[in-house]
């Protein structure tokens, strides 16, 4: 978003729902781990309370250390080998910060959507080929878009 505003409530609930996605494809395997940390720490400057908060914080600082791992709509540019550096370096930060992250998109979701899945299980997927991280939830529905 080029010209946000955050007086434009527009602008702020699209970056909730922005932030809300990232965390549901984070949940669900159907977002990489470093698309989801990198769509949640950019909207940390577009959501009012963010910028500071210490779940934002930890995808921010996350971000960081993968800043070099090619999103997923370039991983078709890259070599099979770097590739496989990298979704080891991914599969590792995952196992690493994933306790973390259990609170943190717990916290992160009721920000934005005044409420929270409940009964949710963090972990790296069981393959871990592809350095996805799975939120794994025994229920969690999905927040329709735009809120």
């Amino acid at each position: 978003m080029k010209d946000f505003s955050p007086l434009n409530e527009a602008h702020v609930a699209d970056a909730r729902a922005a932030v809300a996605e990232a965390v549901i494809g984070l949940r669900s395997g159907k977002m990489t781990f470093v698309d989801a940390v990198r769509t949640i720490s950019a909207c940390r400057f577009r959501l009012p309370g963010a910028r500071d908060n210490p779940d934002f914080l930890l995808f921010a600082a996350i971000d960081s250390e993968t800043a070099h791992v090619p999103a997923a709509h370039m991983r078709a540019q890259c070599s099979p080998s770097w590739l496989e550096a990298c979704d080891r370096e991914q599969s590792k930060l995952s196992t690493v910060h994933a306790e973390a992250l259990i609170g943190a998109c717990e916290s992160i979701l009721l920000l934005v959507d005044g409420q929270a899945c409940c009964g949710v299980e963090v972990r790296p997927s069981a393959d871990n080929s592809n350095g996805d991280f799975r939120l794994l939830a025994n229920r969690c529905s999905q927040l329709p878009s735009g809120t």
